[in-house]
């Protein structure tokens, strides 16, 4: 049972440090998307670097919860044998909720600030395409002042 109790808490800990790593990353995709110009390459990379990382947070859960389905009887039977343990693990349950929140908050944060960049980038599209437009017209208009329509003289008389 100490076994399964170790397992389990190494699990949380791991959890810990990648929500940590993931945080990290997130701050660095926060400090791209202040700038002017997003650098869409270097934010791209940072997506792709968080991507195992979401995938082992995943699989930590996915085993922490088997190992946790395997013990929980014997667990709730003795909680007073492993109160010890189980407040330790309750404490890194509680940090991980708050790491989590704190994530998620600032994803969401950036989720907005990408909309926003993607909205400024649209923009500049468009506003590109009309100013292509007008020189064109302004081109074409141009061409056709200068234009004198042949004519016809008739010198009878």
């Amino acid at each position: 049972m100490d076994n399964y109790l170790s397992v389990l808490e190494d699990s949380l800990k791991k959890k810990l440090q990648i929500l940590d790593e993931l945080t990290d990353y997130t701050t660095q995709q926060q400090e791209l998307l202040k700038v002017e110009e997003l650098d869409y390459e270097a934010f791209d990379r940072l997506v792709d670097q968080k991507e195992p990382l979401i995938q082992r947070i995943m699989e930590l859960d996915q085993g922490f919860e088997t190992v946790y389905d395997r013990i929980k009887e014997q667990l709730l039977g003795n909680k007073e044998q492993y109160a010890a343990q189980i407040r330790a693990l309750q404490s890194l349950i509680g940090e991980l909720t708050d790491k989590s929140v704190k994530l998620q908050t600032m994803e969401q944060r950036n989720k907005s600030a990408v909309e926003q960049q993607f909205r400024k980038s649209r923009e500049k599209i468009r506003q590109g395409r009309q100013n292509k437009q007008a020189a064109l017209n302004y081109y074409k208009n141009m061409n056709n002042a200068n234009y004198v329509p042949p004519q016809f003289l008739d010198d009878k008389k």
